[in-house]
């Protein structure tokens, strides 16, 4: 198999419209799937060049990705019941998300800070 390329605008649009489709229809397993393969992907790029999916696009590309990711985690989080499985599969999605420092704003933080109190 080769590696698929896929562009950060391109898994941008991707993962925001069945992110929000999946909550707009109150599936909030269809939207932790969404988001787990779109942290994935992030994932998997950042790892480097023996990474089975390379995604083409600039570090600021990257960074509104991840604030996409983590306001649709928000959304889904509020249509979440909220058990400790539920829970504990949200901070595993947070944690795919924060862990480049540099992409962390003052939003992110704030947005972070919220969730982790409201858990």
């Amino acid at each position: 198999m080769l590696p698929a390329s896929l562009s950060v605008a391109a898994l941008f649009n991707i993962s925001e419209a069945k992110a929000a489709a999946a909550i707009e229809a109150g599936n909030a397993d269809a939207s932790k799937q969404v988001l787990a393969a779109t942290t994935a992907s992030i994932a998997t790029s950042s790892a480097g060049s023996g990474s089975r999916r390379f995604l083409l696009g600039a570090a600021s590309d990257t960074s509104a990705l991840r604030a996409s990711v983590l306001s649709n985690l928000w959304a889904t989080y509020d249509i979440t019941p909220t058990t400790r499985s539920d829970a504990a599969s949200l901070l595993a999605v947070l944690a795919g998300i924060l862990d480049t420092p540099s992409d962390v704003t003052l939003e992110v933080a704030t947005g972070s800070l919220l969730f982790l109190e409201t858990v």
